[in-house]
């Protein structure tokens, strides 16, 4: 029997009073984010390895995201620079045409 996956769309833009450019998501998936996926920083799932080091490499990724912050105050641009998602999307846009 095949499994169904279901999905949900998480809206940022519901976050009201809220600056998108100024909001981060960390998720271990990126399919709910695709509408912000700039806003989006990945993680890998915790699995009970006591020598899981993700959340350190998250804390030293958020550190300097905040230093990039400080120069361009926008979460998007910082992202798309550091983790290249936009690259990732325009190649997904050919691959899939």
């Amino acid at each position: 029997m095949a499994r169904k996956i279901i999905r949900f769309f998480k809206n940022l833009f519901n976050l009201q009073n809220r600056q998108l450019k100024r909001i981060v998501a960390i998720d271990k998936d990126f399919l709910p984010y695709m509408n912000t996926l700039g806003n989006f920083v990945p993680i890998l799932p915790f699995d009970g390895d006591e020598n899981d080091t993700e959340l350190l490499k998250l804390l030293e990724y958020l550190e300097g995201l905040l230093r990039s912050f400080k120069v361009t105050p926008n979460v998007p641009a910082i992202n798309n620079q550091l983790l290249g998602f936009q690259a990732f999307l325009e190649a997904q846009k050919l691959w899939t045409n």
